[in-house]
């Protein structure tokens, strides 16, 4: 009997620890089906390859991002003045981002992903939006997922 009780334990304890460090992914959104296929990394690379002659202009923002032991690889092309942008991600997840940047070092970024991600057991496809800062001195991004309760995530680039 003791060992039914702690095994029911450890999986109630497992079960509560994955919902907690996988709510980024499900910060209680309404799922929704996607109509279009999401692009992959190598068309945002493209996109910047086209923008590249005029590369004064831009943050090449690209890196990977470890999260419950999966890599998420991220490009994001964002204009150095402000404007909107666009973006992907790719790995774990797989997804397009759409945002805006106010300009300047700490400037305001929002926006959304829309895409899916498939962590450990639990998948999740539709839309998050997410806001933050960008930081082009310090070469990072700061984002945070609205509606998750989460700490704000940080994407180094060089």
């Amino acid at each position: 009997m003791n060992l039914f009780a702690n095994f029911n334990a450890l999986v109630v304890g497992v079960l509560t620890a994955v919902s907690a460090t996988v709510s980024p992914v499900l910060p209680g959104y309404v799922q929704q089906k996607m109509e279009t296929p999401v692009p992959v990394i190598s068309q945002v690379a493209s996109q910047a390859a086209q923008i590249q002659a005029d590369g004064e202009n831009y943050y090449y923002i690209q890196g990977t991002y470890s999260y419950l032991g999966q890599k998420i690889n991220y490009h994001i092309i964002v204009p150095k003045n402000g404007g909107s942008f666009n973006g992907a991600i790719s790995g774990a997840c797989e997804a397009q981002l759409g945002a805006n940047y106010a300009g300047g070092n700490g400037g305001a970024i929002s926006g959304s992903a829309s895409g899916k991600c498939n962590l450990l057991f639990v998948k999740y496809e539709g839309n998050i939006p997410f806001k933050g800062n960008l930081y082009p001195k310090e070469k990072k991004l700061v984002i945070e997922l609205e509606g998750a309760h989460l700490p704000a995530i940080t994407l180094n680039y060089n």
